[in-house]
């Protein structure tokens, strides 16, 4: 599968949106994870994290934690 096209070779926008918003959750879900990563490897280095921000190099969505 191409793009938004299906097996035959026709549009199929909804599959798109559908996998599409998938990958998005996803990759926030990921975006937490690593936040949290930093945190905690912070903590038992003996520091206090006071803030962080994450950016996405695909999407160059921002995460802030």
């Amino acid at each position: 599968m191409c793009g938004y096209k299906n097996d035959e070779g026709y549009a199929d926008p909804t599959a798109y949106e559908a996998i599409k918003n998938v990958t998005a959750g996803s990759r926030k879900l990921l975006a937490r994870k690593v936040i949290k990563t930093i945190y905690n490897v912070s903590h038992l280095a003996g520091f206090t994290v006071v803030s962080v921000t994450i950016r996405d190099n695909t999407t160059l969505e921002k995460f802030k934690g």
